[in-house]
């Protein structure tokens, strides 16, 4: 009998999987109209997988991509006329301001003229009454042009705003008709693929599994008597091909579904050549 440290191991199955897999999920629903990849192969961010066809929801798109349009339009059209007004309004400023200073100079002269008595007065008076008119009319003139370029800079920018904002709407809805095209998330090997011509997928509804690549872990299956036990840093390991292949656990999962709980294994060393995704493992914990 030696005096020693005591192991308590147990004996669990575990499967082989990635560290890092990404499901492919529908954004829209449909039914499958092309398929352009075939199961088992390595994937680039951005492959096309399957085409969707929905012709009620592109119709809606479509519909309010219309309706968008017309409203942009509609707005354009108004700014335009409010640029065209504000253009009028400065014109006619600048006509108001050529009468004022012909009739400045008229005025200017008659009052010499009077002064020496070479004209009526009568004439006298209609020059300078004149010359008053056209001076309230360039001055009411001034103030509305101001006031209008003032309202018309705060409505333009709000319409600039609207338009703004109707565009990212139809840049949404772009993207919304594009979403019937399923594409690759990330790169890495495609599993789990199996579309058919015609079948039908809901709103985010898995379609595909993506691995990275990036390494396997091992998810074993614990009776749920050592649940208390089972810990975060544990050492296991499992024989392979006549070596002792060391693991640790990564992530213990509570939750007991058929009297066993999950546990998540990672490899402590190198991972052997030979370890595949699916493989069954035995494994001493």
């Amino acid at each position: 009998v030696l005096e020693g440290q005591f192991q308590d191991m147990i004996l669990i199955e575990g499967d082989v999987e990635p560290i890092n897999l990404v499901l492919v999920n529908t954004q829209e629903g449909g039914s499958v109209k092309e398929i352009f990849i075939e199961d088992g192969i390595f994937v680039e961010k951005g492959t096309p997988l399957i085409q969707l066809s929905n012709p009620n929801a592109t119709l809606n798109y479509l519909n309010q991509e219309t309706a968008i349009i017309e409203q942009i339009n509609q707005l354009r059209n108004l700014k335009l006329s409010l640029e065209k007004d504000q253009r009028n309004l400065d014109e006619s400023l600048i006509d108001s301001e050529n009468r004022l200073a012909e009739t400045k100079r008229r005025y200017k002269t008659d009052s010499v003229l009077y002064s020496k008595d070479v004209i009526a007065k009568n004439d006298y008076v209609d020059v300078r009454e004149a010359y008053k008119y056209e001076q309230d009319k360039r001055n009411l003139l001034n103030s509305n042009v101001i006031k209008s370029s003032k309202d018309n800079r705060i409505q333009i920018r709000q319409i600039n705003n609207s338009i703004d904002l109707m565009e990212r709407n139809l840049s949404l809805i772009h993207e919304n008709i594009e979403k019937l095209l399923v594409r690759a998330p990330v790169s890495g090997m495609l599993s789990s693929f199996d579309p058919v011509i015609g079948e039908s997928y809901g709103p985010n509804q898995t379609v595909a599994k993506i691995d990275t690549q990036t390494g396997f872990k091992i998810m074993g299956q614990v009776d749920e008597y050592y649940l208390s036990t089972v810990k975060q840093g544990q050492l296991a390991r499992f024989s392979l091909n006549g070596s002792l292949i060391n693991l640790k656990v990564t992530k213990v999962l509570p939750e007991v579904v058929n009297r066993r709980f999950e546990v998540q294994l990672e490899f402590v060393d190198e991972i052997p050549e030979s370890v595949a995704i699916g493989q069954n493992l035995q494994v001493r914990l």
